[in-house]
């Protein structure tokens, strides 16, 4: 799959990449970088270690939280106006197999572990 290397909007098919899907679906996965002050407010940075977006939270002295930005990876854009949450739904049925039983899921899943065992 070509990765996506502008910030010109994609669309959401095929193309898009994975780990921006993976956000849209399951939501971002932050990690706090740290606190800095900014004119008289606390910044909490967090970055998304999956896709890479940036995340500002603007908190008061107090801990009143007043605001957010994001500064979204090249590539993360969907069209002019994003994405729904049915259309994503849609996506990420389109690139998973969807197994018959927890049972038969289970199968297919260990079966590549055959063989394989711990240390111990």
């Amino acid at each position: 799959m070509a990765e996506h290397t502008d910030d010109r909007p994609q669309e959401l098919d095929s193309d898009y990449p994975d780990k921006f899907l993976e956000c849209r679906s399951l939501q971002h996965h932050w990690k706090v970088i740290g606190y800095y002050h900014a004119m008289g407010e606390i910044v909490r940075a967090l970055m998304c270690e999956r896709c890479g977006t940036d995340r500002h939270d603007y908190w008061s002295p107090s801990g009143v939280r007043l605001r957010n930005t994001y500064s979204y990876t090249d590539g993360y854009s969907i069209g002019n106006g994003g994405a729904s949450k049915w259309e994503v739904r849609q996506e990420v049925l389109n690139r998973v197999t969807v197994y018959d039983s927890p049972d038969a899921m289970h199968a297919a899943l260990m079966s590549g572990r055959k063989g394989k065992r711990s240390a111990g």
